[in-house]
């Protein structure tokens, strides 16, 4: 608090003023509970004595009291704390990533959770592996954690069989073998192989880099 007094000429003898300025400008300025404006405030007419003037900004009010003297203008001068409300962002994919804000790192891994100030934001989300490199915007709330979806790369898979095999791949019928480079999004994969006089065989693969998955059987063992 900084609160100064100087005479006025002309002032009246029977009421003081009052000059409040605060950093950030533009905070609320009550006056015994009274809202009389926004920094930088001069009130001309205040009556002699003790009062308490309120600046708030946001979240954030400040107290001060301060003795007015008639015929003078007391100057009070205010420091309001700007309380930035944050907010969680967060990240699920199928491979491990990076996530980047104007150069500053912010996490990686698969399940990622960070916190933001409130507010828009561009994120840059790399895979060195596969070579992968997007941006994203997103607007961070003190509300709920944002959900971020990121458009992911596709893996491959290449599946053989001797002699040959009808492959499906979840359920969807891709073709004999030999199948080469199929592209599949990144994940576990369920795949079968059929053969009229063999049967059938299953297999659940991870699909999680930009190298293909190979994939083979051989009926006679």
């Amino acid at each position: 608090k900084i609160a100064t007094q100087h005479d006025e000429f002309g002032a009246s003898p029977a009421i003081g003023a009052l000059q409040i300025t605060s950093e950030p400008t533009g905070a609320q300025v009550a006056v015994d509970g009274v809202l009389r404006g926004v920094t930088p405030l001069k009130v001309p007419e205040i009556a002699p004595g003790s009062h308490r003037i309120t600046v708030s900004s946001g979240r954030t009010a400040v107290d001060r009291m301060v003795e007015i003297m008639a015929g003078s203008t007391a100057t009070v001068v205010v420091s309001v704390p700007v309380i930035i409300p944050t907010g969680y962002v967060e990240i699920d994919a199928p491979m491990d990533l990076e996530v980047f804000e104007n150069g500053r790192h912010l996490g990686s891994g698969r399940a990622l959770r960070f916190s933001l100030p409130a507010g828009r934001h561009t994120l840059e989300v790399v895979n060195r592996a596969f070579g992968f490199r997007t941006e994203t915007t997103v607007n961070v709330t003190g509300e709920r954690a944002v959900v971020v979806n990121v458009p992911m790369p596709n893996g491959s898979l290449s599946i053989n069989a001797l002699p040959w095999a009808e492959i499906w791949v979840d359920g969807r019928n891709i073709g004999q073998t030999p199948i080469g480079n199929l592209s599949v999004s990144l994940g576990t994969h369920e795949v079968v192989w059929r053969h009229p006089d063999h049967g059938e065989r299953r297999q659940t693969v991870l699909v999680n880099g930009p190298d293909p998955v190979r994939l083979g059987i051989d009926w006679n063992r």
